[in-house]
């Protein structure tokens, strides 16, 4: 909703409440317990702010409006009651409140939202190689997609994001001290 849309149709509300309340609502059955109701809905529509500015406005107007009937002079006392001045009051606050949360928990919804889809993303562009290759049995060379044979290294590094660095390992190194090639652990 745009956001003069929304004071618009608080305003709205007020004014139907109050109307409907002078001209339309019977004076003997207490229809003023809507004014938190749409205390509550200007909070939800405009913030707590505003929720609780219509519901200390909507105290002495609902009043008035009880004072016109002779009737419902019990229910005119009990608009300014403490115990109705709270419910108004915390018709706006607790629903306002409930609003900011909706809102911070839509922010945060939007927010894991992006961040999977981010993640989706860099997922998608990491390359992985998976199927059956060709190796040569006995040289270990690979045969890569356009047909040529290259060594293990080489095809690791061209289709991974391996780097690749070469030492001995233990079994090959007693290999290595059979023979009598000089070999030094140390530097490897």
């Amino acid at each position: 909703m745009s956001k003069y849309v929304k004071p618009v149709i608080a305003a709205l509300t007020v004014v139907v409440y109050l109307l409907a309340l002078r001209f339309i609502a019977p004076p003997m059955r207490p229809c003023f317990l809507i004014g938190p109701a749409v205390a509550g809905l200007v909070a939800w529509l405009s913030g707590r702010v505003a929720g609780l500015m219509v519901a200390m406005l909507l105290l002495p107007a609902t009043r008035f409006i009880y004072s016109q009937f002779d009737i419902s002079i019990g229910f005119s006392t009990y608009v300014t009651s403490p115990s109705y001045i709270a419910l108004m009051a915390f018709a706006a606050l607790g629903v306002g409140s409930a609003r900011n949360y909706s809102n911070a928990l839509k922010r945060r919804i939007e927010d894991y939202w992006k961040a999977n889809e981010n993640l989706q993303r860099k997922l998608s562009s990491v390359q992985e190689p998976g199927g059956l290759y060709n190796i040569c049995s006995q040289c270990k060379s690979m045969k890569s997609e356009n047909g040529n044979w290259e060594s293990v290294n080489d095809f690791l590094q061209k289709n991974t994001k391996m780097q690749l660095t070469h030492c001995i390992c233990p079994d090959c190194t007693e290999s290595y001290q059979d023979q009598e090639i000089e070999f030094n652990p140390e530097r490897f």
